[in-house]
């Protein structure tokens, strides 16, 4: 059955192959993506050409401007069946080569963003006592990993955030799903010669030049990665309502743990509500 799919970080690798492979499937998708500059212009045009998608430009660290281009999708289509969170904006950072300003802008992106779209959209699923958010997390949520320490901050926000939103929607019968991808973003290769660049001149750890090697070896398997993401992300969307969980792990290397991990996190959170008094 075919369904109305909201889908942000558009530009991205990610979010591209995330539209392609539902709008093949025949489902309805609104492609969220940054104003229109140089640095996007490519994206837009090929989703502007794909069948089942329409573009629409949003700033999702701006209210103004999320709450004025939700309101017309609202107007256009009546109801979201779905949302897919996938902004992740990556940059290679040593936390002191970097200012304030930039961990505001990630924290801003990956997890007030998030915020702003859910306030969005929350109220028309709650009317139709149904609907699935799908925020797409990294797994480095709760770990330091070296030169992500910006992003890792940020998706931990979102983890939360995510858990939280769940405990207050599902009497609603709205699914609130974690999607752990994996460290591999498809684009990392690039922006981090620039990171690199920019931080000549700068004491490297010896760890940083083996972690750079490693990671550029990783980009020869991204687009494979990516298109496991978007065929993850088709099957979350075509589940029965009511059977999806509440995180989903993809990474062929570390996934055991990352299981595990979430399960221990399950456990004790289930622990701390009950002993609290704060289950919803």
């Amino acid at each position: 059955m075919s369904k109305t799919i909201i889908v942000t970080g558009a530009a991205s690798a990610y979010g591209r192959a995330i539209i392609h492979t539902l709008a093949d499937e025949g489902h309805g998708v609104v492609a969220i993506m940054d104003p229109i500059n140089e640095n996007n212009m490519a994206a837009a045009r090929e989703l502007q050409l794909t069948d089942n998608v329409e573009l629409v430009e949003v700033d999702v660290k701006n209210d103004e401007s999320v709450k004025s281009g939700f309101s017309s999708i609202l107007r256009r289509y009546g109801h979201v069946d779905v949302l897919i969170n996938n902004e992740t904006p990556v940059r290679l950072e040593l936390p002191e080569t970097w200012g304030v300003e930039y961990y505001q802008d990630v924290y801003n992106s990956n997890v007030c963003g998030a915020l702003r779209i859910f306030q969005a959209i929350l109220p028309t699923m709650r009317k139709n006592k149904g609907g699935l958010l799908i925020n797409v997390n990294t797994g480095i949520n709760y770990l330091a990993i070296p030169l992500v320490t910006a992003l890792a901050i940020a998706k931990a926000g979102l983890e939360i955030l995510t858990e939280g939103i769940l405990r207050e929607v599902k009497r609603y019968g709205i699914e609130s799903v974690s999607l752990w991808t994996g460290y591999y973003p498809p684009e990392l290769q690039k922006d981090g010669v620039a990171a690199f660049e920019e931080q000549k001149g700068q004491d490297m750890p010896p760890g940083k030049i083996k972690l750079e090697a490693e990671l550029s070896e990783k980009n020869k398997n991204a687009r494979q990665h990516v298109q496991a993401v978007a065929a993850l992300i088709s099957e979350l969307v075509n589940m029965p309502a009511g059977k999806r969980p509440a995180r989903f792990c993809l990474n062929p290397e570390l996934e055991r743990a990352e299981v595990q991990f979430a399960e221990v996190r399950k456990l004790a959170s289930e622990a701390w509500h009950e002993t609290y008094g704060v289950i919803i």
